[in-house]
């Protein structure tokens, strides 16, 4: 991780201990879409009342997508991406005949929890032969 972010982080949470909380403002038009994504991440079992729901726009190989990041209230842990979208459609109209748009292109849909993470290798530290010893 770089130390832009890392110095990023340190700011936001300094804020957010003195009660300021910084954010990504919206354009007005797209306001619906960004309220109905939040109601997709809902709906996935993310629970508004102890975690938080962050919806950004993010630039990655020359792609815009949109993702959605959740953090529990409680705690210091980080944001920790959930799924992420394509652009829709800013008109209205428009989004009205694209309805698919609202399906997420990559969602992480069985995230570990706390202290649950993948198994770890198996230990071979009894096998001789793997500690380069010859019985």
């Amino acid at each position: 991780m770089d130390s832009t972010r890392e110095s990023r982080w340190e700011l936001e949470e300094i804020l957010r201990k003195s009660n300021m909380f910084p954010t990504y403002h919206w354009p007005k038009e797209f306001l619906e879409p960004v309220k109905e994504i939040r109601q997709v991440v809902v709906d996935m079992g993310v629970d508004p009342g102890t975690n938080y729901i962050r919806i950004r726009p993010e630039e990655k190989d020359g792609t815009w997508k949109i993702r959605a990041d959740t953090k529990p209230k409680e705690g210091n842990g980080k944001f920790l991406l959930k799924a992420k979208w394509n652009i829709a459609p800013l008109d209205h109209d428009n989004r009205k005949k694209v309805t698919d748009w609202r399906k997420p292109c990559w969602t992480f849909s069985n995230p570990p929890t706390l202290g649950q993470g993948p198994k770890p290798p198996p230990d071979f530290s009894e096998d001789p032969q793997v500690n380069g010893f010859q019985g």
